[in-house]
């Protein structure tokens, strides 16, 4: 999608004073679905999915979800059951977590947040989210990665079996950009592997990126969520990191105060539903309620 391609009229925020998309691209966006289709049929196909629209709000049944950068393969398989089962559209979009409360505080489109526990609670105490909607939790972990053609069986990230592993290779880890980023480097250090790693890290935003640092070549190992190696067959696990390495890395869903999809609240709760729960643990996650 380019600018150009969105409609020319576009909603104002009345907080920043700024031109943000908002209801004309969700309507742009249900009419690139389902083409030529009145504000009416939108209606019937929100009804067929068991929800009306609130009083007052437009007749779009798809729902914007935001997550961060490391859940978007989960939450695009999440997004295909949950359209299977009823029918509406779901948009997956991400950014950093401070990124996505900004973005809310300035009526950017979005349904629904799927992020960490903190980056929630925060969101909660700027009544950006609406904390009587959040509900699951569900636990990410951290390995140490390889390409899998140069990759066999997990070994202990301890200093001797990383140095053999790396060789004379490079080191990919997230930097801590913001209050809610995976500090890579801390890890690290806790595992005593600071010395060995000096001089051959490759800092990157997110572990996203640090994946495709692995995958290029640009770096022989990175330390990435078990998610990002679960979405890409050319990672492997090298080495496995004992979790007293890194606080706990849980994320939790909520509707968020600029919602406008009737089927918001039903995706948040789907996503705790015992199909969704096997999608999530293929995925890389671990369901803790």
């Amino acid at each position: 999608m380019t600018a150009e391609s969105l409609p020319a009229a576009i909603r104002a925020s009345p907080k920043a004073g700024l031109p943000t998309p908002a209801l004309f691209r969700r309507r742009w966006l249900a009419g690139s679905l389902v083409a030529g289709a009145s504000l009416a049929a939108l209606a019937s196909l929100a009804k067929a999915a068991g929800a009306e629209p609130p009083e007052g709000r437009a007749a779009i049944p798809d729902v914007v979800v935001y997550c961060d950068s490391t859940l978007v393969p989960a939450m695009r398989d999440l997004g295909r059951l949950f359209t299977a089962r009823t029918r509406a559209p779901v948009f997956v979009f991400t950014a950093p977590p401070s990124l996505m409360l900004a973005q809310i505080d300035r009526e950017t489109q979005n349904d629904v947040l799927v992020t960490t526990d903190e980056a929630m609670q925060e969101g909660i105490r700027q009544k950006l989210i609406r904390g009587e909607t959040r509900a699951g939790a569900w636990r990410n972990s951290l390995a140490i990665a390889g390409r899998a053609d140069q990759t066999k069986s997990p070994v202990a990230a301890d200093a001797a079996a990383i140095k053999a592993l790396l060789d004379s290779g490079r080191f990919a880890a997230s930097e801590p950009t913001g209050p809610f980023t995976l500090d890579g480097p801390a890890v690290l250090d806790r595992l005593g592997l600071s010395p060995l790693l000096e001089g051959r890290m490759l800092g990157a935003p997110d572990t996203t990126q640090a994946a495709f640092l692995v995958t290029s070549g640009a770096a022989r190992l990175g330390l990435l969520h078990l998610t990002d190696i679960r979405a890409d067959d050319r990672l492997a696990v090298a080495a496995t990191v004992p979790e007293r390495a890194y606080a706990p890395i849980v994320y939790t869903a909520a509707v968020s105060v600029v919602a406008l999809s009737p089927n918001s609240q039903a995706f948040v709760t789907f996503l705790s539903d015992p199909e969704a729960a096997k999608c999530w643990q293929a995925d890389g996650l671990e369901v803790v309620s």
